[in-house]
């Protein structure tokens, strides 16, 4: 399980600069911070740091993302050329459309299709909150981790194929 600390970032990029096999990084700083931009410039010198990111999904906040401090934080991440991963569940998608709408130039990433509840079968609300995420051209998306939400013990490749199907429609095979 990732540790949302520094000391987690210092030794994921020190295990991507000794292994030729880790090509990136997504560390963590603290976008909350007054002092979020020395933090950036301390891991930005590292060409493996790709982007940071979150655990959003374990916020008791729904509406996390649009915390002024969060935002501000978020704010400096493009003068570092580095991509903000969204890890958040489905319930959280329509606050991510307000939250990247206000950072038109900034590049996300939506970790593990906002993980939907493939065990269940829900998929309607999930599939309007990707759509209205999708429009954003700065919107990317990581088909990984999909198993984990569902049945550990019986999928079957049937039970993601209409998640991805739809994931796909959104967001191309480019995104």
């Amino acid at each position: 399980q990732a540790r949302q600390s520094l000391e987690e970032t210092r030794w994921l990029l020190g295990l991507a600069a000794s292994s030729p096999l880790i090509l990136g990084v997504v560390g963590w700083v603290d976008l909350r911070s007054p002092d979020v931009r020395s933090q950036l410039q301390e891991f930005a010198v590292h060409p493996k740091l790709l982007g940071v990111r979150h655990v959003v999904q374990a916020e008791p906040d729904d509406r996390f993302l649009l915390q002024p401090e969060f935002l501000r934080g978020i704010g400096a991440l493009e003068e570092f050329d580095l991509t903000y991963d969204i890890l958040i569940y489905p319930r959280h998608l329509p606050v991510a459309a307000k939250f990247v709408q206000r950072f038109p130039s900034q590049r996300f990433v939506l970790d593990h299709l906002a993980k939907p509840g493939i065990k269940s079968g829900s998929i309607q609300a999930w599939e309007e909150g990707m759509r209205g995420l999708a429009e954003f051209s700065n919107v990317y998306c990581k088909l990984s981790g999909m198993v984990t939400e569902a049945d550990w013990q019986n999928w079957k490749p049937e039970h993601m194929k209409p998640y991805l199907d739809i994931a796909l429609d959104c967001f191309g095979s480019n995104r």
